[in-house]
């Protein structure tokens, strides 16, 4: 070959691995964050949501509801709003909400799909101190969303953040508003949104009061260079009833996400070696997938897909700590925003919750290849003229 058409052929494959590594370092920085629903599942005690399941209308339960200690209101889906021939504002039949104004995808609890007698949330009643403990995927985290409602006026918390070094932080007693007023000012510590704002429902499914009626969530920030394992919500006896819907979290690290679904004394463990890969998808895009909906072996649970196959084939592992470990569920993948993410849930039980990864589409793989593909093109090209 001559020399200036071999030096161009050079350049030509020069500026293409330049090409290909800045789309790879753009694909890589655009998964430095990953969205994390933290397992609540040894939390749950409460049915505060009317569902419409198997075509019935499911009432929520007496003294689980969002106010009067339990017992006075609920709220229900948008699929019995619906059968119930009702005009307003309703909770999504599949417990999901979508990023919106800079929050994060947040799933709870609650689902059409779920079983009937399957708990949606957790429960602190007035005249009792409650504390709240959960254990979480360890990772550094950019952000902490926690979802709760205050019923029967505000309720002041304190929430304790445990890292895997064992030490602590914890915010000054902040305010979290009643949920038919508006929510509180943000401190230096905390600050706040509301997911939804709607009507309550009676014992009957009757809608009342005002569509005022908030899910409010609260935004902390934890230490960002300390992988956090724990938190842990400190209620008073104050005469306030307080709903914990759930939580979710921003990751800047590597998740792991052997944590025992229990609070933060059943360990963190990585239970059971992996097991078979985790394959159903049923939602629209791709991303990386966990077991079928309420799929498992046996009375455990089902393998967790925890993998990070783009084609929703990543290898799943089962969680063995405290019994019960992380059953299957729902996995699901949702296109959001331009880098391509997706969600993925895994564990969580009956209830179709437990901790959950939403990252985006793994392609450094194929972009890796093509790499060396072209790489190894312009070396036999190289080698036949001699150069």
């Amino acid at each position: 070959m001559e020399p200036k058409k071999q030096m161009r052929l050079t350049l030509v494959a020069t500026a293409l691995v330049f090409a290909f590594a800045l789309t790879l370092f753009d694909a890589t920085t655009a998964r430095a964050e990953t969205v994390v629903q933290f397992s609540i599942d040894a939390l749950l005690d409460a049915r505060p949501v009317s569902t419409l399941t198997n075509g019935a209308i499911v009432t929520w339960s007496p003294t689980q509801g969002v106010d009067g200690n339990g017992a006075a209101d609920g709220y229900i889906t948008k699929a019995v709003l619906t059968k119930l021939g009702q005009v307003g504002n309703a909770l999504p039949d599949d417990g999901v909400f979508p990023a919106a104004n800079g929050i994060p995808e947040i799933d709870l609890h609650f689902s059409n799909n779920n079983p009937a007698t399957s708990f949606q949330a957790h429960n602190a009643h007035r005249a009792v101190a409650a504390t709240i403990d959960f254990a979480v995927p360890q990772a550094t985290y950019s952000k902490i969303f926690l979802v709760l409602t205050s019923a029967e006026g505000a309720d002041k918390l304190t929430v304790t953040l445990t890292y895997v070094d064992a030490t602590t932080t914890m915010t000054a007693p902040f305010t979290l508003a009643d949920y038919d007023t508006p929510i509180a000012p943000n401190t230096a510590e905390v600050s706040y949104f509301s997911l939804i704002s709607m009507h309550k429902w009676s014992a009957t499914n009757q809608l009342g009061d005002n569509a005022g009626h908030q899910i409010t969530g609260v935004i902390l920030t934890p230490t960002p260079t300390k992988p956090l394992k724990g938190i842990t919500i400190a209620k008073p006896a104050d005469g306030q009833y307080l709903v914990f819907w759930g939580a979710t979290g921003i990751a800047t690290s590597p998740v792991d996400a052997g944590v025992s679904p229990g609070g933060l004394d059943s360990g963190t463990g990585d239970g059971a070696s992996d097991s078979s890969m985790g394959a159903t998808n049923d939602d629209a895009g791709s991303g990386m997938a966990g077991g079928s909906p309420g799929s498992g072996a046996a009375s455990s649970g089902g393998a967790a897909g925890s993998g990070v196959g783009g084609n929703g084939s990543g290898a799943a592992s089962s969680g063995a700590s405290s019994g019960s470990t992380m059953s299957g569920s729902t996995a699901s993948s949702s296109g959001a925003g331009s880098s391509g993410t997706g969600t993925t849930r895994y564990g969580g039980g009956s209830s179709g919750g437990g901790c959950s990864l939403s990252g985006s589409s793994r392609t450094d793989v194929p972009l890796w290849g093509s790499l060396f593909a072209l790489c190894t093109v312009i070396a036999r090209r190289r080698g036949r003229s001699g150069g």
